[in-house]
């Protein structure tokens, strides 16, 4: 009996180094305590300039591409319909603080890259909002955990597609003669999922003198406006769209919007609203006033174009 106990007990320790040796073997050190899969969008999701609930709608991914010591995972995807957020942990082997000190935990990673969506019979490129590169955090030096929000350009996404990703570099910044990226290919390919989950579409269709606001589009995380004009404003800044709330009456909270020559798509975190929102359309021209006063409130309600007030869900 003490014979096959300590047979049982040799064996039981043997498989355990054997285990432990292949994990050192086919795992960098740098990626062993990483605890991000499935969860990168709950680590950052407070920590953003269109912060959101991203981890209650996400899906998983997880899959992994690695090239000259930097290896990325695509951990979750989150379409609404609207606009696709996709989630990233970015792995170095060499320390970030080391290849810039200063610029380390600036809450941002730049890549050069593109990203595609693709359906059974046409391929669409997509196009990246807000700051350039992924926004999040670090988790430590060697580890950052980001978002990357895309559109179609106000184009709505099918129910099912194909999202495809191909970055050419990542570094701290966009500067090769300093060596703060690193070249490489990193490439995803991955079947995914419009989740319309508490979506409200408000057709608006109010119009002045040709300026209509159209729609508004209510995610969980981001408040989307659908405008169009007429072509007055190619080659200039006149035109502009200006958005209040209920939580910030006095500050014009749109973070990012895109404007062709007789349309465009402006865009507003969720948590910026509570249940009343205010948009105003303008000709800057029409701004009169000058120093600390131009871009009121008071001023945009009295120039504006068109104005709404809006109660949403």
């Amino acid at each position: 009996m003490k014979k096959i106990i300590s047979t049982t007990i040799t064996i039981c320790v043997a498989c355990v180094l054997i285990v432990f040796v292949a994990i050192n073997v086919c795992i960098p050190v740098y990626a062993r305590t990483i605890p991000f899969f499935g969860s990168a969008f709950a680590f950052v999701q407070d920590k953003l300039d269109f912060a959101g609930l991203y981890s209650n709608y996400a899906f998983e991914v997880g899959d992994t591409a690695v090239d000259n010591g930097i290896t990325v995972m695509l951990s979750e995807i989150y379409c609404d319909g609207t606009s696709l957020y996709a989630g990233f942990v970015v792995e170095s082997e060499k320390s970030f603080s080391e290849i810039s000190p200063d610029d380390y935990r600036n809450g941002q990673l730049y890549y050069e890259g593109a990203a595609y969506i693709s359906g059974e019979s046409e391929r669409k490129k997509l196009s990246d909002f807000g700051i350039a590169g992924l926004e999040g955090q670090f988790y430590d030096e060697y580890t950052f955990v980001g978002i990357e929000m895309f559109s179609l350009d106000g184009l709505a996404f099918p129910s099912e597609f194909k999202f495809e990703m191909e970055i050419d570099s990542i570094g701290i910044e966009p500067d090769e003669i300093n060596a703060k990226t690193t070249n490489g290919k990193w490439i995803f390919s991955v079947l995914t999922k419009s989740n319309t989950d508490d979506v409200v579409t408000y057709e608006i269709n109010e119009e002045v003198n040709g300026h209509t606001i159209d729609r508004i589009v209510v995610t969980p995380v981001m408040i989307t406006v659908y405008t169009s004009y007429p072509d007055l404003y190619s080659g200039t800044t006149r035109y502009s769209v200006k958005v209040f709330s209920d939580f910030s009456p006095d500050e014009n909270i749109l973070i990012q919007g895109r404007y062709g020559s007789t349309s465009g798509i402006t865009q507003i975190p969720r948590n910026r609203v509570g249940n009343v929102i205010y948009i105003y359309i303008l000709d800057n021209d029409q701004l009169c006033k000058t120093g600390k006063e131009r871009g009121s409130r008071d001023e945009i309600e009295e120039h504006a174009i068109l104005g709404i007030e809006k109660a949403i869900e």
